[in-house]
């Protein structure tokens, strides 16, 4: 019988070899490969369990399943409620532009060169106590008389 030295390093090699042979088949599997039928992707889905989907790749159909969201914690809504104006605040700040300048651009790209005054906040008063408008109305542009 051979020394226990021998014994176990004969049993490292066959499980480094094992390994190395399980590794090969998971990529290179024994025989033909063939797709799923309908049928079979159909049965699948079916019997699919909560959380779960299957994803078609280039390559094959593989099933997953997401986090259960229930077993994370949330934030309190106060916290929840700063999150979200935080988001809203930077992604107006880097997406986004003033409703004006937005319909300038697009007057522009029209060919409707139409740039309302600005209109002044507060009535003026007079010395003798009527109120008068501001400015003019500026000419109404061709889209606005549709």
């Amino acid at each position: 019988m051979a020394s226990l030295p021998i014994q176990r390093e004969n049993f490292l090699t066959l499980l480094t070899t094992l390994r190395k042979v399980m590794a090969y088949l998971a990529t290179n599997p024994i025989g033909k490969q063939t797709a799923p039928s309908t049928a079979q992707v159909a049965t699948q889905i079916i019997s699919l369990k909560s959380r779960q989907a299957l994803v078609k790749t280039t390559q094959a159909t593989h099933q997953i399943q997401t986090i259960d969201t229930r077993q994370i914690k949330t934030a309190p809504l106060q916290e929840q409620q700063t999150r979200k104006r935080a988001i809203l605040e930077q992604t107006r700040k880097k997406y986004c532009k003033p409703a004006d300048e937005v319909t300038e651009e697009l007057l522009q790209r029209a060919g409707i060169y139409y740039r309302p005054e600005k209109q002044p906040e507060q009535e003026q008063t007079s010395q003798d106590g009527k109120q008068e408008q501001g400015a003019e109305e500026a000419p109404a542009s061709s889209w606005e008389e549709m």
